[in-house]
């Protein structure tokens, strides 16, 4: 559908849910209206409503909570109509809406445990001290910090230049491990970079699905290879990985 088209739509498709003032005959009739369109016209419609929205139209605005309610979606897609509006976002390139629309239950539930846990002699020491340890010069101290859950500990830890990639390596691993932990790593322009370390990031379940996301693109084939093979990573991650190759495969 052109932009125009989708602008036309979604307003028609706003206005006739604004006209019911109940919110249960409103979430009714949405749930009746996106039984009437295509897997890519409501990607590009929950899109266009989302934009509108966060630009304060009023207009979505009063609406926009239908769009991004995924028990009222599945209500109206079932399963499998989820997964395939899961599938057409990330071949739009609506990278919020597939994160939105991915299954939370594929991280593992159990608890895996790729490194030795965090020493509690260090762990329950006062964050401030903690955190002047990692600046230690020791690396018997360092190497016990790297599994402090504390993401202002670890921002110190990374500025340390005694810290080496292996050391970051580790921290990104471990399994299971914390969002702000890894958003921390990621977000640090020293190491996000490093291609070992992005390797290591969208292989850990544990990784927001908007970062692994992000880098899929910078990882070679082999690597894909990998994830795409991963059953303990998200739906949405592997489709990715997926379609990456198949697009490099066809050059």
């Amino acid at each position: 559908m052109t932009e125009k088209n989708v602008r036309q739509l979604a307003s028609d498709f706003v206005d006739r849910l604004r006209v019911y003032k109940e919110l249960s005959i409103r979430e009714k009739a949405f749930v009746s209206t996106i039984q009437e369109v295509s897997d890519d016209t409501l990607a590009d419609v929950i899109m266009y409503v989302i934009s509108r929205a966060y630009r304060k139209d009023e207009k979505y605005l009063d609406i926009s909570a239908l769009f991004t309610s995924k028990e009222l979606l599945r209500q109206g897609r079932g399963e499998r109509g989820m997964f395939e509006l899961m599938r057409i976002a990330v071949h739009k390139g609506y990278k919020e809406l597939a994160v939105f629309l991915m299954d939370n239950s594929a991280v593992p539930i159990q608890q895996e445990i790729d490194e030795p846990l965090p020493d509690p002699k260090v762990n329950g020491l006062p964050l401030g001290l903690r955190k002047s340890l990692s600046k230690s010069h020791s690396r018997d101290v360092l190497e016990k910090l790297l599994y402090d859950q504390e993401p202002s500990v670890i921002t110190v830890l990374l500025g340390n230049p005694r810290i080496t990639e292996s050391d970051i390596i580790k921290i990104v691993s471990r399994r299971p491990n914390s969002e702000h932990i890894l958003r921390t790593v990621y977000n640090n322009q020293r190491w996000k970079y490093r291609y070992r370390i992005l390797c290591a990031l969208a292989m850990n379940p544990y990784t927001p699905a908007d970062i692994t996301l992000g880098i899929l693109p910078e990882l070679f084939s082999t690597d894909l290879s990998k994830i795409i093979n991963d059953s303990r990573l998200a739906d949405i991650i592997r489709l990715q990985a997926r379609t990456i190759l198949g697009q490099e495969t066809s050059l």
